[in-house]
């Protein structure tokens, strides 16, 4: 099965005129009362100045939380935000939030995250993919992001921030708990003058639990392993990330098993000036999939290359800039349903 090349170029001229800051006063929420600065959107950048309702879970709420992987956190931590797993105990996730699916951006590092397969996927995210031990903390912009991310962010805007070299030294964790669950990660970072880099590495496995009955059958997930890892350098206002990972995953349903293996990369080059930014990345994916009914195999690519700038006019905030997206979807199935 030939899915064809899909190819989106965009590119926008966004002016926002914020208006006149003094005496207007906007409804935010938090989960922290320490000054933040606010990546999750292009323009604003003090948390008591996004008006909208704006979340920022700390490293420290994650820890607090006991939460085992993203998806957990996001629902548990962040109100109104709903999340649920769409195959078993495979990474993707749908995420609800204000009452639309496919219309909530996640970025990584201002990255866009999600893959070509978007649309045709029902917007499902693979949240297991990024683990809470790479995570510095995570922005959550409720309200419509469409005149600067377009209609892909008409819901809202999660902002995932990666842990930056800092220092030296090295981390070792471990952990163990219900249904076999098992998860260990190895991170080491050092740096010298503007010159800085981080390694990561994280195994995690899960065994037999159950998903739900429709009063005849039991349906069940098997087993879950995955192994992931990455490497960040940053030199100057430059940054250069790379990760890497591959998880085989089993269930059932409706007594049938069904099985799926994914093999995913992600890059991406960062400019970082004080008021503008440049960024260039690439997602791929392949996944193969197989049940009763045959097997299938996809190959999901994209690459984009964005550039946005701030500035001011008189006592408004103005924000403008370009991106471009290139994305490809392809696959075959063998079996029944060929």
């Amino acid at each position: 099965m030939k899915l064809g090349r899909l190819f989106s170029g965009f590119l926008a001229i966004a002016v926002m005129v914020v208006g006149l800051w003094a005496g207007a006063s906007f409804a935010q929420e938090a989960l922290t009362l320490e000054p933040e600065v606010v990546t999750g959107s292009r323009v604003y950048q003090s948390l008591e100045e996004v008006p909208a309702a704006t979340y920022v879970v700390t490293s420290e709420d994650i820890e607090r939380s006991g939460a085992t992987e993203l998806g957990e956190l996001l629902s548990s931590t962040v109100p109104g935000i709903y999340i649920s797993s769409r195959n078993g105990s495979t990474q993707e996730d749908n995420i609800k939030l204000r009452g639309l699916v496919t219309e909530v951006l996640i970025l990584v590092d201002g990255v866009p995250y999600y893959k070509a397969s978007h649309g045709a996927g029902a917007a499902a995210y693979d949240l297991r993919s990024i683990p809470l031990e790479d995570i510095e903390r995570i922005e959550v912009v409720k309200g419509a992001g469409s005149a600067l991310y377009g209609s892909m962010a008409a819901a809202g805007v999660i902002n995932i921030i990666t842990k930056k070299p800092l220092g030296e030294g090295v981390k070792i964790t471990g952990g163990a708990g219900t249904n076999d669950w098992r998860e260990g990660s190895f991170s080491g970072w050092t740096s010298e003058g503007d010159f800085s880099a981080r390694i990561w590495y994280g195994h995690s496995e899960e065994g037999e639990s159950r998903l739900s009955w429709n009063g005849t059958v039991i349906n069940k997930n098997l087993d879950y392993d995955q192994d992931s890892g990455g490497l960040t350098l940053k030199s100057g206002p430059f940054t250069f990330s790379g990760v890497w990972g591959k998880y085989t995953s089993r269930w059932t349903y409706n007594g049938d098993e069904n099985q799926q293996k994914n093999d995913y990369s992600r890059f991406y080059v960062k400019w970082e000036g004080e008021t503008a930014r440049a960024i260039l990345y690439r997602h791929e994916e392949e996944k193969d999939y197989k049940d009763p009914e045959g097997r299938s195999f996809y190959d999901d690519e994209a690459w984009g290359a964005e550039f946005s700038k701030n500035t001011s006019w008189k006592d408004a905030l103005v924000s403008w800039g370009a991106s471009f997206r290139d994305e490809k979807l392809s696959g075959y199935t063998e079996g029944k349903r060929k």
